[in-house]
């Protein structure tokens, strides 16, 4: 599996042939599923295989739970090669315990962050309370100095690109990557 942060909130995800685009700018002509966290993006996208409502959904066999917590925007957790992502999107404040539930068993947690998003302390608790094996953070870069502090990491593993496989889930300790751009 490949994760590349592409701009803003958007990434792509590559696995077993399928292409998850997440927050697209503009129509992807090779995508297996399109996942928004905005109800409004993605309206005028003629493809069948997106989601921007909250409920429980499964396109071309991805089975996505998209979430819309204290009426802010979507957040999706989702399987792929045994590999549960979420996707936290532009939060700005913790979750509740309910929907946190749904992200316990994460693998892999993506948090893209921004000057008004979540704060550095909430998202530790969120952090220690999922217990993810690997957290990917994207953003503005000048907002990772404390996130990174308050994870206890001042040195994350900085890629482009992020490649990972279940057999290679860190099992002692959480992984932390910053995504840069492509």
């Amino acid at each position: 599996m490949k994760i590349k942060f592409l701009e803003n909130s958007s990434f792509i995800i590559e696995s077993e042939g399928k292409k998850i685009y997440i927050n697209p700018e503009k129509e992807p002509t090779d995508a297996s599923l399109v996942l928004f966290s905005y109800f409004e993006k993605g309206a005028d996208f003629e493809l069948k295989a997106k989601i921007n409502w909250p409920g429980e959904f499964e396109y071309n066999e991805i089975a996505v739970k998209a979430y819309n917590p204290r009426g802010e925007k979507i957040i999706h957790s989702f399987d792929l090669e045994g590999i549960r992502i979420g996707f936290l999107g532009e939060l700005k404040k913790l979750i509740s315990q309910e929907k946190l539930e749904s992200f316990m068993d994460t693998d892999i947690l993506i948090i893209p962050k921004y000057q008004d998003g979540i704060s550095d302390k909430d998202l530790k608790k969120l952090a220690e309370e999922i217990d993810p094996r690997i957290i990917i953070l994207s953003g503005e870069d000048a907002l990772f100095e404390g996130v990174f502090r308050e994870l206890g990491n001042a040195n994350p593993e900085r890629t482009k690109e992020f490649e990972i496989s279940k057999s290679k889930l860190p099992s002692e300790h959480t992984l932390h990557v910053l995504l840069e751009r492509e």
